[in-house]
Parts: structure tokens; C-alpha cells; sequence
């Protein structure tokens, strides 16, 4: 289901349905939770039902997103990411020596040295160790950088200690299983459209982007916007 950002276009709207007694939200494909609402064109649907979706729901530059989902965004204060498959593409390019290679998205990158400028922390937690994953955060002003973390649940209680955070103030997102002990410790969880289908159906809120291809500039955003640091267009202040 390919969704319109415009309500004038229709109602596409991402998938937003009830789990664990959280509102989930899942965008992209959609995994059978929450409303299915297709491209309707606008003239077919009732009066009523625009005016109760349009109450539910908070037009943004990403589309339509869950009042629920932003109201626990507006908590949040450190946003911790996993690397491999969701800062990146998944891909580790390697050298026939000992060398290896990573790509970074710039949107990604952009959205997170603006973030950080505003005041949200942002942490780094994965399992493997990369010089280049330290140079990219170097570069972004990201300053919190756990490698090596094999246990990532105790990595998000590490967090909470040191900067002295509820859990429902920390949200995390990870694309893989290796990452489910991150969701379990954090108070929000959010996936890539293209996480292993097991994540997709924990997740608090699914992505309309691809690990290393928006995903993470995407919920950057929608905390910013939340908390009234960046426009629900996505432009300037």
C-alpha cells in the first residue's frame, strides 16, 4: 500500500491498529494490525469517517501519523540506534586484508546533527566494533557510541543510569533480533520497513523507509515534531 501525504489525494494513510495496549503504528506494507485504509479517493468516503480519521490523525511530511504515537514522541529524550541495517543498508563491504567498508545515508546524517543541536541525545548501541561508525558519529556531533554491546538490554539501562531518564523518555530502533532485548528495555520501539518480519510485529511504529535509506531521518523527525522543534512539514522553522 503506497500512502498519500496529502488528505486532498485521498486517504492513505499508514497503518495504525492496538498492540500490547500500546497504539502501534506501522507504516508501508502494514502487517495486518489497526485499520487497512486504502487510496480512496476523497468524494467516496463519508463526512463522518474523514472527520473521525482527521481526529485520530496528525498530518505530517511523512503522512498521517497516530495522535497516540505522538503524544509518548513528546516524551522522548535519547533515541538510541543500532547500526548494521538500520543506520546502514545492512551491506559490510570487506577488504581481501582486515579492511572494511559501510555506507551512511546523508538524509539520515542531516537529520541527526540537527537533532542533536536541538537538544535530543542520541546513542549509538551495537554488537559489533567499527572505526568507521566512530568517524561517522565524530562527524554527526554524536557523542554517546557503544560498541561491542552484546547485551543491548543492559546497554539501554546503562543509559538510563548515566543520564538519569525514565524509560518511557528513551526510544530506540533496530532491525534485527538481535535487537529485541533493545525494544524490550526501551519505552518506545521502532523498525525499518525492511526489519526482519519478527520486528515488524514488535515494533511500536514501522517506518516508511528502509534501514540506511531514511528510516532513521524519519523518526527524528516525527520526535521533533512532536515536541515542536521542526514544522509537521519538515522545513524550516
Amino acid at each position: 500500500m503506497r500512502e498519500q501525504n496529502n488528505f486532498n489525494q485521498g486517504l492513505g494513510l499508514r497503518r495504525h491498529g492496538q498492540g500490547q495496549g500500546q497504539g502501534r503504528g506501522f507504516g508501508g506494507q502494514g502487517h495486518g494490525r489497526g485499520p487497512n485504509f486504502q487510496n480512496t479517493p476523497n468524494e467516496n468516503v463519508q463526512d463522518t469517517n474523514f472527520q473521525s480519521l482527521n481526529a485520530q490523525y496528525i498530518q505530517t511530511c511523512h503522512g498521517p501519523i497516530d495522535k497516540q504515537i505522538f503524544e509518548r514522541l513528546k516524551k522522548i529524550k535519547l533515541v538510541g540506534f543500532d547500526v548494521d541495517g538500520t543506520l546502514t543498508e545492512g551491506g559490510i563491504y570487506l577488504d581481501p586484508e582486515v579492511g572494511e567498508y559501510k555506507k551512511f545515508y546523508t538524509k539520515d546524517g542531516l537529520g541527526m546533527s540537527h537533532a542533536v543541536k536541538v537538544g535530543l541525545k542520541i546513542a549509538i548501541v551495537t554488537a559489533r566494533n567499527s572505526k568507521l561508525t566512530q568517524r561517522r558519529m565524530d562527524e554527526l556531533g554524536v557523542t554517546i557510541v557503544m560498541q561491542g554491546q552484546q547485551d543491548k538490554r543492559v546497554s539501554v539501562e546503562t543509559l538510563m543510569k548515566e543520564h538519569n531518564l525514565q524509560r518511557d523518555e528513551i526510544a530506540v530502533m533496530g532491525d534485527d533480533l538481535n535487537d529485541v532485548p533493545l525494544f524490550e528495555a526501551a519505552g518506545f520501539s521502532a523498525c525499518p520497513k525492511d526489519a526482519h518480519p519478527y520486528m515488524l510485529q514488535i515494533a511500536d511504529l514501522v517506518l516508511h523507509y528502509d534501514g540506511g535509506r531514511g528510516a532513521a531521518r524519519e523518526l527524528l523527525d516525527l520526535i521533533l515534531m512532536s515536541q515542536g522543534k521542526l514544522p509537521l512539514c519538515g522545513g524550516p522553522f
